[in-house]
């Protein structure tokens, strides 16, 4: 047992992909004490001895997953080409991000989170009712992740190409959820199923990947599924995304991308996202022993601007209801 003790929350083959010098190393840059580590080994990041529990079920089925997943990176990054839609390689890309968007550290300081805000709520006599533990929490987050990979498939996918000077950057937190067209309404929503949402992650100092809601946003052309970038401005843009969704650490591979990270954490660290969710009592107007206790995923809200993205026809036409809690996307 004692080879799956440390266990990894960011899988070592993305971490490989900003790897410094050899795949075995990689610069960091750590938010929370603003220094710079160089040349720090993979082996200990993004990592925390029994992470997903003692028993390491969850671990040996991670670990035999990210094996397919990380042959089909390697595929992407070959051929700067993505899987075919409805594919095994496209839906198993899928499942992977919403996988690794529910099994990091943030996603289980989170989750404790919850707990404890919805048992002060409930107070003490419903202590016994609580299933949730520190032992058993990844359980109720893979639950999530798989109940909600349908919500992404009908979602477009496309490949972003760098073509600048700067590189992207990855974090401990990399997964990120936004929604440009609901934040424009002034109540942003960033649910599997929102109207408008956008999910971002860089798969290499290269390449990012972009899932988003098509019938609200024009990505390039239609036909392609790869778009370039010349523009610094959006380079910049995505890499704050990843400054303001993460846990502790920034990853990066250039020793020259030092100077950039500090410019562009200068005035980001203090916006950054400190809990993925909430939780609110609504009490109710009609009868004083009854309330509804909501849960909300709480957005990055940086006024993301980026060139490439136009909205459709659709998207400006849109009647936007502020009653409804929810706007879910359009059928199509």
């Amino acid at each position: 047992m004692s080879d799956k003790k440390n266990q990894h929350y960011i899988p070592q083959f993305c971490l490989r992909k900003f790897a410094s010098d050899s795949n075995k190393v990689i610069n960091l840059y750590n938010l929370d004490s603003k220094k710079f580590i160089k040349n720090a080994s993979i082996k200990h990041q993004a990592c925390k001895n029994y992470f997903y529990g003692k028993d390491i079920a969850i671990e040996n089925a991670l670990a035999y997953f990210e094996d397919g997943v990380s042959k089909i990176f390697n595929k992407i990054l070959r051929d700067s080409k993505l899987p075919k839609k409805k594919s095994e390689d496209y839906l198993m890309l899928l499942f992977f991000i919403s996988i690794q968007h529910n099994r990091t550290k943030f996603a289980h300081d989170d989750m404790m989170g919850i707990h404890h805000q919805m048992m002060s709520i409930l107070g003490k006599n419903f202590n016994h009712l609580s299933t949730l533990s520190e032992n058993n929490w990844i359980y109720e987050r893979m639950s999530i992740a798989m109940k909600c990979t349908s919500y992404l498939k009908d979602l477009k996918m496309k490949l972003i190409v760098n073509k600048t000077t700067n590189e992207f950057i990855y974090s401990d937190n990399p997964i990120v959820f936004y929604n440009q067209f609901l934040e424009m309404k002034g109540r942003p929503e960033i649910g599997y199923n929102s109207i408008g949402i956008e999910i971002l992650l860089p798969i290499s100092p290269l390449l990012y990947l972009i899932l988003y809601d098509s019938q609200i946003y024009h990505i390039g052309k239609s036909q392609n599924d790869t778009i370039e970038i010349y523009n610094s401005d959006d380079i910049n843009n995505l890499n704050k995304l990843q400054v303001l969704s993460a846990n502790s650490n920034i990853y990066f591979s250039k020793d020259s991308t030092q100077k950039y990270i500090e410019k562009i954490t200068e005035n980001e660290s203090n916006y950054r996202k400190k809990n993925m969710s909430t939780v609110t009592e609504y009490y109710s107007t009609t009868n004083k022993y009854e309330s509804l206790i909501g849960i909300h995923s709480i957005p990055i809200a940086c006024k993301l601007k980026l060139s490439f993205i136009k909205l459709t026809k659709k998207a400006k036409k849109y009647y936007y209801d502020s009653s409804k809690v929810v706007h879910s996307r359009l059928k199509k």
